[in-house]
């Protein structure tokens, strides 16, 4: 999907539209217009992320799992047990989809930077970021949501197009 400066412009007045029309129904209805309320946040708010990936050429940051020597590894976050988790990929993957070795490399959950990333490389990793295709869309998390009961969960999610894993990867900070 090609993005450019005019698809961004496009996406922010969307973005503009819904916030104000989410104002104006909440300024003539006080209550009674909560759904196209949070309708309109939605919309706005899922086009506001859509336009800041149209201005980032399509690319946005995630997180990536390095080696001591700063190398990515084949490597995607997945829902574990415990939260999120590391889960390595066969090294022949190039495109996230790739067969799993079954390991799992769980990530430092301590509050301090410093304690966090000695505690990573104490497992013979860091965790940096990388720049890859990016889409955004609106999710309701692990929730089911039906009808009107689940609008109050939806959210702005942003997804790599590599489906958690490509070499093609630009990386960022690769944990150094």
């Amino acid at each position: 999907m090609t993005t450019t400066t005019a698809d961004a412009q496009r996406l922010r007045t969307i973005a503009a539209d819904a916030a104000r029309e989410a104002q104006d129904s909440f300024d003539r209805s006080d209550t009674d217009g909560c759904f196209t309320q949070q309708a309109n946040a939605n919309l706005s708010e899922l086009a506001a992320v859509q336009a800041t990936i149209a201005e980032n050429d399509g690319y946005a940051e995630f997180q990536a799992l390095f080696d001591l020597d700063g190398n990515l590894l084949p490597a995607k976050l997945v829902r574990g047990q415990y939260g999120m988790t590391w889960l390595m990929l066969d090294p022949a993957s190039v495109d996230g989809r790739g067969d799993s070795h079954g390991i799992f490399v769980s990530p430092s959950k301590a509050e301090s930077d410093v304690v966090r990333r000695r505690n990573n490389a104490r497992k013979g990793v860091y965790v940096g970021r990388v720049k890859v295709k990016a889409f955004a869309m609106h999710s309701t998390g692990d929730h089911e949501a039906f009808g009107f009961a689940g609008l109050d969960r939806v959210h702005t999610v942003v997804l790599r197009e590599d489906r958690g894993f490509s070499r093609d990867a630009i990386v960022v900070d690769n944990g150094h």
